[in-house]
């Protein structure tokens, strides 16, 4: 088990409103569960983390939803209630029904959300929900289990698509498990992670979903070393199984509501460790020219999704693995490209999320922007 380190980035302009989320091992126990945050002006950056028993347990997936501009609970500081818990403080009635995290099952949640949007006039387009699924770590081996967790989706995604039609699946990547899974026969040694086989897998289950998917590169996409020579062969592979003509992607999910990907592409050809998180300079150029012609000030708003985070997204808790290997954040090694993400996420204030995985354990963390009012959960395993 790797030894859990800490880093303290004192310094960071983002405060951290943290909720750890501790989850169990296997995604058939994916019951949805809030992620309390305050809805309005904010930018939130998550790390979809998992925590098992495994050595690539899965990370838990998580719901986004946009509620419209005239729906959704109150944003009474979600919080409130649990810290008065916590303090002995007694709450009014109104904190303790405003409450998201009072809620304890996903249908209640939905049940009062959805209610809540139509007494104020009802969905509208800007109205969305995307699941968003971490390191799936996908064994060919257990399929039952990732078969029991998506069905667990499937009616949330059927009640979005009667309510507003809004909805996708994004994969932060890490899409197969990295060791053998008896999967070729020819070769008893081979790692299933990165393969063709396991890419057409991952393609068949995020296509299973009853809603469009998007998927970015992980570190482990690429790792299908026996079969292919070179980066460019495996990720030709991964694009095309998966339908992409890039290795990122840009979704309009709503009005003026982008969904955008930036993937890994390097493995073999990484100048320090193979699981750096690369996002070449191809894709951070084009991200930039983005943010630039999607201005807040027009009315933008944009999620990004990314397998590891951003280096000063406030994230305290790291695997000693990773601050070895350096694979801890996005271009790690190359200083300049590590500190642009978030001099972007600072510079741009249309950016209202940033989604990864990579890690193990699950943290929340935001900056304060103006008019965003969405909502997250995470599934719980």
């Amino acid at each position: 088990m790797n030894r859990i380190v800490e880093q303290n980035e004192t310094k960071d302009i983002l405060k951290s409103n943290c909720h750890s989320l501790l989850s169990k091992n296997k995604m058939k126990r994916a019951i949805p569960k809030i992620v309390p945050f305050q809805t309005m002006r904010k930018t939130l950056i998550l790390s979809l983390l998992s925590l098992g028993s495994g050595s690539h347990a899965l990370a838990p997936p998580m719901i986004l939803q946009g509620i419209g501009r005239g729906g959704g609970l109150s944003n009474t500081r979600p919080t409130t209630l649990q810290m008065a818990k916590a303090e002995g403080r007694n709450v009014s009635n109104q904190q303790k029904t405003t409450d998201r995290s009072e809620f304890k099952k996903a249908d209640e949640w939905l049940d009062a959300a959805v209610q809540s949007t139509l007494d104020k006039g009802g969905f509208d387009e800007s109205s969305f929900l995307i699941g968003i699924l971490g390191d799936l770590h996908i064994d060919p081996r257990k399929m039952d289990e990732y078969e029991e967790g998506r069905n667990h989706w499937i009616p949330i995604f059927e009640r979005a698509n009667k309510a507003h039609g809004n909805t996708a699946l994004v994969s932060l990547g890490d899409l197969g498990e990295s060791k053998n899974c008896n999967h070729n026969p020819a070769n008893p040694d081979e790692l299933f992670a990165g393969t063709t086989q396991c890419h057409e897998l991952a393609a068949e289950y995020l296509g299973s979903f009853g809603v469009p998917y998007e998927v970015i590169g992980g570190n482990h996409d690429l790792e299908g070393i026996d079969e292919f020579r070179t980066d460019q062969e495996n990720l030709r592979v991964f694009l095309e199984k998966h339908g992409k003509p890039h290795a990122h992607f840009c979704r309009e999910i709503a009005e003026k509501t982008l969904l955008v990907g930036l993937g890994s592409t390097v493995f073999r050809e990484a100048p320090y460790t193979s699981h750096e998180v690369i996002v070449d300079q191809v894709q951070i150029e084009w991200f930039e020219n983005l943010l630039k012609e999607k201005p807040a000030d027009d009315g933008w708003k944009i999620f990004v999704f990314s397998h590891a985070p951003p280096n000063g997204s406030g994230l305290r808790v790291l695997q000693e693995n990773h601050v070895v290997n350096g694979c801890c954040w996005l271009n790690h090694s190359n200083e300049l490209q590590c500190r642009r993400f978030i001099e972007l996420v600072r510079e741009y204030r249309s950016i209202k999320g940033w989604f990864s995985g990579h890690f193990r354990k699950y943290k929340v963390l935001s900056q304060i922007f103006k008019s965003t009012r969405i909502s997250v959960m995470t599934s719980s395993r």
